[in-house]
């Protein structure tokens, strides 16, 4: 037999939760970090009800689950107030792991970009490159390497430049645009180049529409850069188009929840994928 309160002693309390859920986002909100008095001032409760419901003598209220979830934000990863109603901690960071909260996120964005480079250092007949806009060299940047087979273009931030993507016939093409900072953009689909599926062997982005804007605008920070063209069916689009921030503006930049599910389709599906990558440098100004 086991007595009310050794029983008590091994429950998973809401506070063992939410001093697991700070370990994980709460680097993301340095200013949000709570305890005791502020805790129960933040989420408008009595402060004697809320240390209460934290070590377990109290029944917690699902609205107060609510409070914690939209001031953790946790809503955007599609969480609810059940989340906090899982036996363990451990079930409870699986579940924070599964989709991309904080530093899970963080490590989820990794392994998507270490994924892409892996397929495209193993894929062939595809190619990625920039191209100046006509007439514009000089502005634009001019390529640099140490070798022809390794070239690393160099451009001005605030250049016009047009990519040229080859070996993509008859498949969906994505290309995406990977930060010095980690970022990751799509730039096709996007207002510049909002079709994904290609015919021929070659084709240049933005697309040659009347209502697409003429050229992309290098961007900073200064530093290494890269390009990935991707080489896919319909599947990495539709999980694209998932994206909140996805209203064909270029460039909308990837959310945790949208690295959480490519990977998992990376996961089960790689061999459907092939990709070419580039690098290139942005810099302030010519020296």
């Amino acid at each position: 037999m086991t007595d009310d309160k050794n029983r008590r002693s091994n429950q998973v309390t809401l506070s063992d939760l939410i001093d697991a859920l700070e370990g994980v986002i709460g680097y993301k909100y340095p200013a949000k970090r709570f305890k005791g008095r502020t805790q129960a001032r933040d989420l408008n409760l009595g402060e004697t009800y809320w240390s209460s419901q934290k070590n377990g003598s109290a029944v917690v209220q699902n609205s107060t689950l609510s409070k914690l979830v939209d001031y953790f934000e946790l809503g955007s990863f599609g969480l609810d107030y059940r989340l906090f109603q899982v036996e363990t901690v451990e079930k409870f960071l699986s579940i924070l792991r599964e989709n991309g909260v904080g530093t899970y996120g963080a490590n989820t964005s990794r392994r998507f970009r270490q994924n892409l480079m892996n397929i495209a250092h193993q894929s062939s007949g595809l190619r990625i490159t920039i191209i100046a806009k006509p007439g514009s060299v000089k502005r634009s940047g001019v390529s640099f390497g140490m070798s022809n087979e390794d070239p690393v273009q160099i451009f001005r931030i605030g250049s016009s430049v047009r990519i040229l993507c080859e070996g993509f016939r008859d498949c969906d093409l994505i290309v995406l645009n990977e930060r010095l900072d980690g970022d990751i953009s799509i730039l096709r689909p996007s207002i510049l180049s909002p079709k994904t599926f290609c015919t021929g062997d070659s084709i240049v982005i933005p697309d040659a529409d009347p209502f697409s804007q003429e050229n992309f605008v290098v961007q900073g920070p200064p530093g290494q850069h890269r390009l990935f063209a991707i080489k896919t069916g319909d599947k990495m689009v539709k999980i694209l188009g998932t994206n909140p921030e996805f209203k064909f503006e270029a460039p909308a930049v990837l959310t945790n929840e949208v690295f959480t599910e490519l990977v998992r389709m990376m996961d089960k599906d790689a061999s459907s994928l092939n990709a070419a990558m580039c690098e290139y440098e942005t810099r302030d100004a010519w020296i």
